[in-house]
């Protein structure tokens, strides 16, 4: 089942990467980068990429003029969709995300007990570790 509230928490963390200054094909090219490294470390399965995305793209649609249908249709697309991954930028979204969900205590403040190796590698960071392992191969 797709946790709602994650995805509209990377919708948030990709706007505010960009400091809410991108254009629509950014934000799908770093939505579906990060759906990508959900699949990735199993926190969502290939079938759920479709629901991930509706959560998504619902969280942004007012601000980029979309309409109840095109976020449907545009959601069906994104399990083919072909985008360049970014390492970097993702990283950095998916970094924002963490230390939103698992380090930041009920205070707001960031918790020392929840600095765990652990934590911080989840939500696609082997997945980028990976990547930039292969980059410096070549």
């Amino acid at each position: 089942m797709v946790d709602k509230s994650l995805c509209v928490d990377f919708a948030d963390a990709i706007l505010a990467h960009y400091q809410f200054k991108l254009g629509f094909d950014t934000f799908i090219t770093a939505a579906r980068n990060v759906i990508t490294c959900l699949v990735f470390d199993k926190t969502i399965s290939e079938s759920e990429i479709p629901i991930a995305a509706k959560y998504m793209l619902e969280e942004v649609a007012s601000g980029f003029g979309l309409q109840p249908s095109q976020v449907s249709d545009m959601s069906a697309k994104f399990p083919k969709l072909a985008v360049e991954f970014d390492n970097s930028t993702t990283g950095k979204i998916i970094q924002a995300v963490n230390a939103r969900r698992y380090m930041i205590g009920p205070d707001g403040q960031l918790d020392p007990t929840k600095l765990t190796a652990d934590n911080v590698m989840r939500n696609g960071y082997k997945l980028i570790a990976m990547q930039l392992m292969q980059k410096g191969k070549k």
